[in-house]
């Protein structure tokens, strides 16, 4: 089962900080949280890299 777009967004807080550099936040109610600051060219880009963390999350302590 693929987790839709929207439901690992409501998860991500992403800002720009400067040009192609990026801070995200993800916090997945009791399986944890990470925070990043990273270069990448678009939004698009920074954001697929916040979703991936997101996943992550889910996945890894979801057996717990």
């Amino acid at each position: 089962m693929s987790i839709q777009n929207e439901e690992l967004d409501r998860h991500i807080q992403l800002q720009r900080i400067g040009t192609r550099h990026w801070s995200w936040y993800v916090s997945v109610p009791g399986k944890g949280y990470k925070n990043c600051e990273e270069y990448a060219p678009t939004r698009d880009v920074a954001m697929e890299e916040a979703r991936a963390e997101v996943r992550h999350l889910l996945e890894s302590r979801g057996a717990e």
